[in-house]
């Protein structure tokens, strides 16, 4: 049966996503993940303006999602005779780079695939010095354009069938996202009406809907290699017949069954300029993770602003995490939309992208989070009501785990007051926070929830998680059994979860679980903790000793980095503040800070004979500063489990580590 999407039958999605049956509420939902702005990349010459757009405008607006429409304007190595006059050079595009760094915003650059090769009378550098490429050779590029033509030219498209596109595209795709440093890219894909031409040798008589999707997925296949993410308009997807949406904003070409073909971690963004049309709905039960796009009507895009909210906010966990949330497109150089932006004197204007900017993404109070450049600092924290955050030093420390944000053997997620409390003292401290799943103790249905069937569910509440307390990311720290079969597909989904919501994922690994850690899972995570610690203990009483000596920390980073080929920067080492003693009468385990309150001078040792006889091994001052450097030279971070077992004053563990790490 042909499936059909009306405008009616959007309405029930949408009250469909609403009525749904509803599971424990976790906590009152946060704003959407993602503020987004669309606008094309500056002139050299418009440089400084642009950063200071960024700096004063963008960041204090809540943007988190940079889309720089580059296309030639960047002076690639790669294909030289692809550059544009007045292109960007590396040094200014570094200069984006850093005040988007500084600001927190993501950068996903844009070169226009398939369609827009030309525009009006001009044709763009990829066709023109690789006519070969062309859907439609045949059709001339007018010397008067105008709009309906004879030829139905609107854009030209390439052709995604010629043996030779993808060499040249993808060596721009690549070069570009790592210019911009980045694991987001734009591919365009809007207002193909070029596609599957008759007179194509390759395309002809082949399935648009078809044509569409291989090209989309190919390039997300390319784009995966090196885990980053596709984003496209999504107009290709919408069927223009049956929607009354026209032949831009939809399809008149048969290209829409492809929503049925594309692979669903490509983000779409859905565009509609003239009424704040509800297809956000019908992308997210399709299954995609969704930003609705607006341009220069005001009124429209306050209304857009106003649904995101309302579909994200009462949607199921499992449906809101794919909306995503709003973009602002800027069709004009950043000198155009300055001048609409700033001439608030224009206020009545019913078409102004700047007023529609100002309107809709109002200015906030962003969090500013300490520099983590030099060498950022983990902790775990232990905190089971708000009360016990007074007892956190956050002054040491770039990021705090919280231990541990574990679901019921449904996968729901109850209310946390700590967690919610936690975030809101730590962001004001400049403290990253992420919820840590799992642990040494890990509820055994975990490998239930990890199956099929089960971890979509789970991935979106996780992901809701993330986004309604306001977390940083979330901490995948599954060890042991949980570590199955299933965990690779897990963390693969997770991170394309998270990563559209501007969310990290971390996870904390164990040398001694190596085997169970595919190099594929691990390529997932953001960075990953050592657990250098725990060699023995309580639960080996026959095997007495040590459990994190200095010689476990070198053979750890040795493996992960040279056997396994972890990024070093990327690896942050594990420091215990417990030790565990053995003697007669078994093994148990003390807090560091009980340690040398108990015993004087305990603090420079690293073994103590206890009253009953027993030998109580732990990390002191030396150890800990010998393993500081140790991860200055051969890590990227440290992590510690758990800020709680600090002592104050001079034998703090926490003021041992910022010492070292301050050293030259």
């Amino acid at each position: 049966m042909r499936k059909i999407l009306t405008l009616s039958s959007l309405a029930v999605l949408f009250c469909t996503i609403l009525f749904a049956q509803q599971n424990i509420q976790v906590k009152a939902p946060g704003e959407f993940p993602i503020k987004a702005m669309s606008i094309s990349v500056p002139q050299s010459a418009q440089l400084d303006s642009f950063v200071n757009f960024i700096n004063q405008e963008l960041a204090p607006r809540g943007i988190n999602l940079l889309l720089l429409r580059v296309d030639f304007h960047y002076q690639y190595k790669s294909h030289p005779e692809l550059v544009d006059s007045g292109a960007l050079s590396q040094a200014d595009v570094n200069k984006i780079v850093s005040a988007c760094t500084k600001n927190n915003i993501k950068i996903a650059p844009q070169i226009n695939l398939f369609g827009h090769q030309s525009w009006a009378g001009n044709i763009y550098k990829l066709l023109e010095k690789y006519p070969q490429f062309d859907e439609t050779p045949w059709i001339p590029m007018p010397a008067d354009y105008k709009w309906p033509n004879a030829d139905s030219l609107y854009c030209k498209s390439y052709c995604p069938l010629h043996p030779d596109l993808h060499k040249v595209v993808f060596a721009l795709v690549d070069e570009i996202c790592d210019a911009f440093k980045t694991n987001a890219f734009h591919a365009g894909m809007d207002e193909i009406f070029y596609i599957g031409m008759d007179k194509c040798p390759r395309c002809s008589g082949k399935n648009k809907a078809e044509l569409f999707a291989n090209e989309v997925n190919k390039i997300r296949d390319h784009l995966a290699e090196k885990n980053r993410t596709l984003y496209i308009w999504a107009d290709r997807l919408i069927n223009g017949f049956d929607t009354g949406l026209g032949g831009w904003e939809a399809s008149f070409n048969y290209t829409w069954p492809a929503i049925e073909l594309i692979k669903k971690d490509v983000v779409m963004c859905d565009w509609h300029y003239e009424r704040p049309d509800k297809t956000a709905a019908y992308f997210a039960t399709h299954g995609f993770k969704v930003i609705t796009c607006t341009w220069n009507r005001p009124a429209v895009a306050v209304e857009q602003y106003k649904d995101m909210l309302k579909f994200y906010t009462e949607s199921t966990p499992e449906m809101s995490a794919n909306f995503l949330g709003m973009m602002q497109t800027v069709w004009s150089g950043p000198n155009r939309f300055y001048f609409e932006y700033y001439n608030t004197g224009n206020d009545t204007a019913r078409r102004s992208s700047g007023k529609a900017f100002r309107d809709a993404f109002p200015k906030v109070n962003k969090t500013v989070y300490k520099d983590e450049k030099g060498f950022p600092i983990v902790a775990y924290v232990v905190c089971k009501t708000p009360d016990q955050i007074a007892g956190i030093n956050f002054a040491g420390i770039t990021h705090l785990n919280y231990a541990f944000a574990n679901p019921d053997s449904l996968g729901n997620f109850a209310y946390n007051a700590c967690l919610d409390s936690l975030v809101k003292v730590a962001h004001s401290n400049g403290v990253k926070v992420f919820a840590s799943i799992g642990g040494g103790s890990a509820p055994v249905y975990y490998d239930k929830l990890l199956k099929d069937g089960n971890r979509a569910r789970l991935i979106g509440k996780l992901t809701r998680m993330a986004i309604d307390y306001n977390l940083n990311g979330i901490d995948v720290d599954l060890e042991g059994d949980r570590i199955d079969s299933n965990y690779e597909k897990f963390v693969i989904g997770l991170a394309n979860s998270l990563k559209p919501a501007n969310k990290m994922m971390t996870a904390a690994i164990a040398t001694v679980y190596k085997d169970q850690f595919t190099d594929k899972a691990l390529s997932q995570f953001d960075y990953v903790t050592i657990m250098t610690y725990d060699k023995t203990g309580p639960w080996r009483p026959e095997q007495p000793g040590p459990h994190s000596p200095y010689s476990m920390a070198v053979e750890d980073l040795d493996y992960w980095a040279n056997t396994r080929k972890l990024d070093r920067k990327k690896m942050y080492l594990g420091l215990p503040f417990y030790g565990y003693s053995f003697g007669p009468k078994g093994a148990s385990s003390m807090m560091y800070k009980d340690i040398v309150s108990t015993f004087p001078k305990s603090e420079k040792k690293d073994e103590l004979k206890m009253p009953d006889g027993s030998i109580m091994y732990y990390n002191g001052i030396p150890t800990i500063q010998k393993k500081v450097q140790l991860a200055k030279k051969n890590a990227g971070g440290i992590m510690f489990w758990h800020i709680g077992g600090d002592a104050p004053g001079d034998k703090s563990l926490v003021s041992v580590i910022n010492k070292e790490v301050a050293k030259p």
